[in-house]
Order: C-alpha cells, then sequence, then structure tokens
C-alpha cells in the first residue's frame, strides 16, 4: 500500500465513522462523498500511468540484493544496518531483523532488551 492508498483508506475509514455515528450528517452526504473519493482515487490510479505522477505518488524500489551481492550503501541508507536475519514469509512479506547487539544499541527500554 502506497502512502496516498494509506491515505484514502483513512479517508474512507473517516466518512463512514462520521456518517454511521453523526445524527446531523445524513446518510446521502456520506454516500456522495465515498463516490467523490472513489472517483478520485481511480483518476488518480489511472494517472500513476505516467512517469512524472508515478515519481511522485509512488515510493521509490531500492534494489537492496542484486546477484547476490549486498549493496551496503543502499542497506544504510534505508536504515537496515547489521541485518542478522531476512526472512520471507507466507504472504510474500519480508521481514528483516538486525543484529541482537545492534538492537540493544538502538532500543528505548533502559535495561536494553
Amino acid at each position: 500500500m502506497t502512502p496516498y492508498d494509506f491515505v484514502v483508506a483513512v479517508a474512507v475509514g473517516a466518512i463512514v465513522g462520521r456518517t454511521a455515528t453523526s445524527a446531523t450528517t445524513p446518510w446521502l452526504t456520506g454516500a456522495v462523498a465515498l463516490l467523490a473519493l472513489a472517483v478520485v482515487h481511480t483518476a488518480v490510479s489511472r494517472l500513476r500511468f505516467l512517469p512524472g505522477v508515478h515519481r511522485t505518488i509512488d515510493p521509490r524500489v531500492h534494489v537492496l540484493i542484486r546477484d547476490g551481492e549486498v549493496d551496503r550503501h543502499k542497506l544504510r541508507r534505508a536504515g537496515l544496518l547489521d541485518v542478522d536475519l531476512a526472512v520471507l514469509e507466507s504472504k510474500g512479506g519480508i521481514s528483516v531483523l538486525t543484529s541482537p547487539a545492534k538492537r540493544a544499541e538502538t532500543s528505548t527500554d533502559p535495561t536494553g532488551q
């Protein structure tokens, strides 16, 4: 989910919540707001195929490992220092864990855990 999609999802939740719980907001107003948001989201989603719009809305992809070679500079820029374990999850996501020593250094817990 891109930041733009996240904002739209939060807006949908806000519209639905306000319409469902407010005695002063008619359901028709909520429906029109949802329809307008859906139209704008569809239009922007289609405009994403234009390179300028795509660069503005979607986050940039960073290749961290290519042909088995780790790009340490890009890992550092992504905040992934001292990677101890990277796991491909069953749903396609990747979880990255830093080394225990690095976690203790960056932890806000006074006990270092």
